[in-house]
C-alpha cells in the first residue's frame, strides 16, 4: 500500500466541515446543471458509430440479436441432484439415484424409455436426464392383492419444452395403450387431470407431471395409492423445479 494511503483513507468524520459548506454545494449543483452539455445515450452512440463503419445490415442484425437476447427466457432451473436428495430425505422418502443411463424419446404419441448402451449410439431424437431419481414413498402399502407400494421417478431434463413434451406423451400413450388383440386398445379412465386408469376396475394408474425442467412419473395400482402419489409428487416438485 503506498505511504499517502492511510492518510487518503482517513475517516471523514474525523474533520469538520466549513460552515458554508451546504451553501458550496447547491452554488456547484447549479452552475453544472445549467452548463452541463446534453448527455446522448450510450447505445444510440453506439448504433451510430457501427452504422458509420459497417453499415446499415450490421445495426439490423446486432438489433435483431439483442431483441432475442431480451425476448429469449433463462432456462428453468431444477436442485441438483444432492440437493434433491437432501429434499426428498428430509420430507420422509427413501431416495436413490438411477444406476443406469436412462433415455427418454418422447413424441406426440408415447413416451418411451430405454437405457444407454455404452457399445451403441443414443437413438435419435433421445432426451439425456440431468439426473434421474427413484424414489421410495412409505405411504403406498401393499394393495390387497399382493401388489406393490408403486414406483415413482423424478427426472431432471434439459429443458421444461421436454418436460411439458414428454408429459403429454406419456398421458397419450397411456390413453392408446395397446391390447392383447391387433387393433385395439386397453380401456382407461382419467382419474385426474395427471394420471390415467388403465383397464379399470383392476386398475394401474400412471402419473405424468411436469414442472418447470423436472418430470414424476408414477405407477400405483388402486385409487388411494394414485392420490397420494400425486400428491408427494406434487410436493416434491414445488421445492425441486424452481
Amino acid at each position: 500500500m503506498p505511504d499517502t494511503w492511510p492518510t487518503l483513507l482517513e475517516d471523514v468524520g474525523a474533520f469538520d466541515p466549513p460552515d458554508d459548506l451546504r451553501e458550496r454545494v447547491e452554488r456547484r449543483r447549479s452552475h453544472e446543471t445549467l452548463t452541463a452539455p446534453r448527455r446522448r445515450h450510450p447505445y444510440r452512440l453506439l448504433v451510430g458509430s457501427i452504422a458509420a463503419t459497417a453499415g446499415v445490415a450490421t445495426v439490423i442484425v446486432l438489433l435483431a440479436l439483442a431483441a432475442h437476447s431480451h425476448s429469449t427466457p433463462a432456462p428453468a432451473s431444477v436442485a441438483s441432484k444432492a440437493e434433491a436428495m437432501s429434499i426428498a430425505k428430509h420430507d420422509g422418502f427413501m431416495v436413490q439415484p438411477t444406476t443406469h443411463g436412462i433415455l427418454l424419446t418422447c413424441n406426440r404419441t408415447a413416451l418411451d424409455f430405454t437405457e444407454s448402451q455404452s457399445h451403441a449410439p443414443d437413438p435419435a431424437g433421445a432426451i439425456v436426464p440431468q439426473y434421474g431419481l427413484s424414489i421410495n414413498d412409505r405411504r403406498l402399502k401393499s394393495t390387497v392383492r399382493g401388489r406393490g407400494g408403486g414406483i415413482l421417478l423424478l427426472l431432471a431434463l434439459p429443458s421444461a419444452a421436454d418436460a411439458r413434451r414428454c408429459a403429454a406423451a406419456g398421458i397419450y400413450g397411456a390413453q392408446h395403450y395397446e391390447g392383447q388383440t391387433p387393433g385395439t386398445t386397453v380401456p382407461y379412465r382419467m382419474f385426474s387431470a395427471v394420471t390415467v386408469d388403465l383397464n379399470p376396475p383392476a386398475g394401474e394408474f400412471d402419473t405424468y407431471i411436469a414442472q418447470g425442467r423436472m418430470l414424476a412419473v408414477g405407477t400405483t395400482y388402486n385409487e388411494a395409492q394414485a392420490t397420494i402419489a400425486e400428491a408427494d409428487l406434487r410436493q416434491l416438485l414445488s421445492q425441486i423445479a424452481h
